[in-house]
């Protein structure tokens, strides 16, 4: 099992973000760059130098198409998503290259190799205050399923609040409930949508995603919403093209391996991936 450098699992990034691209064109599928592949896009026609990981937003429905497509054996890797697999705990989907796995270190959220990170957009109500209301009960279960994440020694510590490591415990259930209220509109009949199920911290005018901006990532286009200055205005503020100094500068915490193909499987099927990338606290969309 061989250890991967930086250059090498940004390289597959790449390549598993154009095979998502490839297949949304194929089927007719809607995907945006998001968060800070969205800003690296922008700023710097690529990743964000500190950066480490690729962020996609895809509408609910389109979302659903692509775990279809998982379903019937139609990509070329591995879509992990809780819908498909009990053991995978994270609220949104990894498109996962076959023949790696990665290792996170303060989290145990199921087995999987190099990877994007693809959310789904929900929508969340037709006024401010309507959206501002379903993230306000999504919250609380968008927070209580990070702790069903913690690895086992960090889990420990949350036996000192009996009520957290109940909850813990129950992290299906938690899952379930933040799907339910996450669904309850859809991003076509909404004027606000957001990432309900990851974050419940804020919406966007769904105006922002009509139509789209091919913006260079890497070598080549990728579709980016037709609002993006908008987008990264309200996620970052207004200099977002100013990128921060460096001791706010973060990244991810894990590490990336290689892994012999022969032995290479696992008993739910996947193949075994491991990772290697060191940095700071995991956050999804404050890169910066």
């Amino acid at each position: 099992m061989r250890r991967l450098g930086l250059a090498e699992i940004k390289k597959e990034m790449i390549a598993l973000l154009k095979e998502i691209k490839e297949k949304c064109e194929e089927h007719g599928l809607r995907y945006f760059l998001g968060c800070g592949t969205l800003l690296g896009a922008v700023r710097h026609n690529g990743f964000i130098p500190w950066d480490d990981d690729v962020d996609i937003l895809m509408p609910r429905s389109d979302y659903n198409k692509l775990i279809e497509l998982q379903k019937n054996g139609l990509l070329k890797n591995t879509l992990c998503c809780n819908e498909l697999n009990k053991k995978y705990k994270y609220s949104f989907a990894k498109y996962s290259k076959d023949g790696t796995y990665v290792k996170e270190f303060a989290l145990n959220a199921g087995k999987f190799g190099i990877c994007i990170d693809i959310f789904p957009l929900d929508g969340v109500g037709n006024t401010k205050e309507e959206a501002q209301q379903i993230l306000k009960k999504a919250k609380p279960y968008a927070m209580l399923q990070w702790v069903g994440l913690l690895n086992f020694w960090l889990k420990l510590v949350t036996i000192l609040v009996p009520p957290a490591f109940i909850i813990a415990l129950s992290h299906r259930l938690i899952l379930k409930k933040l799907n339910k209220i996450a669904q309850k509109k859809t991003f076509e009949e909404s004027a606000f949508v957001g990432v309900v199920v990851e974050w419940a911290k804020d919406s966007k005018p769904r105006i922002i995603y009509e139509g789209i901006t091919p913006l260079l990532f890497e070598g080549e286009d990728y579709a980016a919403p037709a609002g993006f200055r908008e987008w990264l205005e309200q996620e970052y503020g207004e200099n977002y093209m100013t990128p921060p100094p460096e001791n706010k500068r973060k990244t991810h915490v894990f590490r990336a391996y290689q892994i012999d193909e022969k032995k290479g499987r696992l008993k739910n099927g996947w193949r075994k991936k491991k990772c290697a990338v060191e940095s700071g606290p995991r956050n999804h969309h404050k890169h910066r």
